[in-house]
């Protein structure tokens, strides 16, 4: 696996207190064309498995960059690394950025190639 997306920043609609650096993320394109980012947590009863909360969106050119590889059902590695909550921004929104790593022939010669 290699960094296709060092880091970039979403458009948060929720930040959940349970959220912290390293926290796995996953991608999956929307109909009118943005990428949701939804957090894996665990469920609070036994037996229960995994949660998956919806946290935001890709920006824009992260978004147009992963939809192909999404589509072609590419596997990437999507984490939290850097995690500003809100009561400590001025404006109240927490900020959260993310890597994506993945195989980057499949990013280079395009989904549709490989």
């Amino acid at each position: 696996m290699h960094p296709l997306i060092y880091k970039t920043t979403l458009e948060m609609e929720r930040s959940p207190a349970w959220l912290s650096p390293g926290t796995t993320l996953d991608l999956t394109p929307l109909p009118d064309g943005a990428v949701a980012a939804f957090a894996r947590r665990a469920a609070r009863w036994p037996f229960r498995g995994e949660k998956r909360v919806r946290i935001g969106t890709l920006r824009a050119g992260a978004a147009e960059f992963t939809r192909p590889l999404l589509h072609a059902g590419a596997r990437l590695r999507v984490r939290i690394v850097a995690l500003v909550p809100a009561h400590l921004t001025p404006d109240g929104a927490a900020r959260v950025a993310i890597s994506v790593w993945g195989d980057a022939r499949i990013a280079m010669s395009g989904p549709d190639e490989s």
